[in-house]
């Protein structure tokens, strides 16, 4: 379970690095798909640890709303990179948080 927790909040962390530089608009697509799939699944595995509301849910659960390619939302090119930047902090914060609260097989 470690091992995917760390793809959880690795893979959103350096997909959104990325998104600085000029690619083409599929990888942002891809990029909103795995930010909202991995925001989701460390707020479904916060909500089981927790069983409560937390700080962490609620910012991952609003990036996931914020992020999700299904009902997209339109921000100017300045605030994405505003959003890529807080993200970024999000799971970094989340990734040395959660090495306190989960035990290693």
């Amino acid at each position: 379970m470690k091992k995917q927790i760390n793809i959880a909040w690795a893979l959103p962390i350096l997909m959104l690095s990325l998104s600085f530089l000029h690619l083409p608009y599929g990888y942002y697509t891809l990029l909103k798909i795995t930010v909202t799939g991995c925001a989701g699944y460390l707020a479904f595995l916060e909500y089981k640890r927790k069983e409560d509301l937390s700080l962490f849910l609620v910012l991952l659960i609003s990036l996931a709303v914020l992020f999700n390619p299904v009902i997209p939302v339109y921000f100017s090119k300045n605030l994405w990179v505003g959003l890529d930047i807080f993200a970024i902090l999000v799971f970094g914060v989340y990734a040395m948080v959660s090495r306190n609260f989960v035990k290693p097989n």
